[in-house]
């Protein structure tokens, strides 16, 4: 079971995925979360089909795009959502500029994207820049 502060559906997905009980907030009230502890410990599963259905909606939405990009390609991405240039991505990274543009072509090609910003918005909206 995992207690977080933080309820959002990307670590909602990894928790479903890694198979573990429940997935509760730390805005659970005292009693509810002493008895999701004993419902887990008797191995019951916590989670709510809502629960479940955002799981299954991100990982088809969103993680499955994500997870497609290199690590690299992840990494210049989040950059390009903080709005740097190719030249500071390129010396934060160590890599040349044209390798950046290199990696931003084939970041637009797999998301089926047609621009930096577009791009840089989904990495916002879906809250990656913190993975």
């Amino acid at each position: 079971m995992i207690l977080t502060a933080h309820d959002r559906d990307v670590y909602l997905a990894d928790v479903v995925e890694a198979g573990t009980a429940g997935f509760l907030t730390k805005e659970e009230a005292g009693e509810a979360l002493v008895e999701a502890i004993r419902r887990a410990v008797r191995g019951e599963i916590l989670f709510t089909r809502e629960q479940l259905a955002r799981a299954r909606q991100w990982r088809e939405e969103v993680g499955q795009r994500w997870e497609g990009l290199t690590r690299r390609e992840r990494e210049v991405l989040t950059l390009v959502a903080q709005f740097q240039t190719d030249a500071e991505i390129a010396r934060a990274l160590c890599i040349s500029e044209k390798t950046v543009g290199h990696h931003v072509s084939n970041i637009l090609s797999k998301l089926n994207m047609t621009s930096r910003r577009e791009a840089g918005r989904w990495v916002v909206e879906h809250k990656l820049l913190e993975l």
